[in-house]
């Protein structure tokens, strides 16, 4: 609110619809509890046991808050997620996998909205964008995904996701094998 100058946010809350206040908080609540859901199935995944409900909440609160304090954002939630994983004492390479197959996770979802959002505003059907705001939305997430199934199928991913090589590769290697995940 200081950074936007606390008496505009205040002026602008003022003019907010309260009944949607109830309506936001539960959405936020869902999607929490969705996430803490997410991250217990990327924990149990290849049968890894469950870490239950309340370390899964946990976590979840934790990368959060990286991502609120660490400037670089969502590398503040993975290194908290990687963390997390390293201390119930997966490989290195097993926890960086599970941490950047749980951000590609989220990216996929996030990815669609925004394809979908952008397909609507160049239908005109949801709101006043330009063509040139909404077109490389429309272009670059399709190849994202295209180019995702095609480095990760099997016989790809094998190959691709073998660390080796100078850190770039071994960066893709992760990357490849995080996206596999998904």
């Amino acid at each position: 609110a200081r950074a936007a100058g606390f008496s505009e946010v205040r002026d602008e809350l003022s003019q907010a619809d309260a009944s949607w206040f109830p309506v936001c908080i539960v959405a936020a609540l869902v999607g929490l509890a969705g996430y803490v859901g997410v991250f217990r199935e990327a924990f149990r995944w290849r049968d890894a046991p469950d870490p239950g409900v309340g370390l899964s909440a946990a976590v979840m609160l934790a990368s959060i808050g990286a991502t609120r304090v660490v400037l670089a954002g969502g590398a503040g939630a993975i290194a908290a997620t990687f963390w997390c994983f390293r201390k119930v004492e997966f490989s290195a390479r097993e926890a960086l996998v599970r941490a950047l197959g749980l951000n590609t996770l989220f990216y996929v979802l996030f990815g669609a909205g925004a394809w979908s959002a952008a397909l609507l505003l160049a239908l005109d059907a949801g709101g006043d964008a330009s063509f040139a705001l909404t077109l490389p939305w429309l272009v670059v997430v399709p190849f994202c995904f295209a180019a995702a199934a095609f480095v990760t199928q099997p016989r790809r991913r094998a190959r691709l996701t073998r660390p080796h090589g100078r850190l770039p590769r071994q960066a893709l290697a992760y990357a490849i094998a995080g996206a596999g995940w998904v």
